[in-house]
């Protein structure tokens, strides 16, 4: 999906963001760095010049368009999704530790008060 944004905003954040030099675009694209620059206040360039740009850039018009987030938040999801999983497996591990402890627990109560324990009841009848 592409922003409302116009191309020029959308190439002078890009480059930023990536820390491209416009100078290095610029020599790519067989120009000065002030032509390109020119590029930066483009709301509609021509196709055939979009084309030669992303072509240096070596990218998409969507990459063009995705801020730095977007395209981290991918990895950053995958991230956050496996320290959860983490987390929640050692919570998991936690709380079947616990109810064992409460198992145990009970079950000395029982054998203190003599009772009989029910698994062991049940596997007499």
């Amino acid at each position: 999906m592409i922003p409302n944004r116009h191309f020029g905003e959308a190439l002078k954040k890009y480059i930023e963001i990536n820390s491209i030099t416009a100078s290095k675009i610029a020599d790519k694209l067989g120009m000065t760095p002030t032509g390109f620059f020119a590029y930066y206040k483009a709301k509609n360039p021509r196709p055939e010049t979009v084309e030669k740009i992303l072509k240096a850039l070596d990218i998409s018009l969507e990459d063009l368009f995705k801020d730095k987030k977007e395209v981290n938040n991918e990895e950053d999801y995958k991230a956050k999704y496996e320290a959860e999983l983490k987390k929640n497996t050692e919570l998991q591990d936690l709380l079947i530790k616990y109810q064992q402890q409460e198992i145990e627990a009970l079950k000395q109560q029982k054998a203190n008060r003599g009772e009989t324990p029910v698994s062991e009841a049940n596997a007499s009848n």
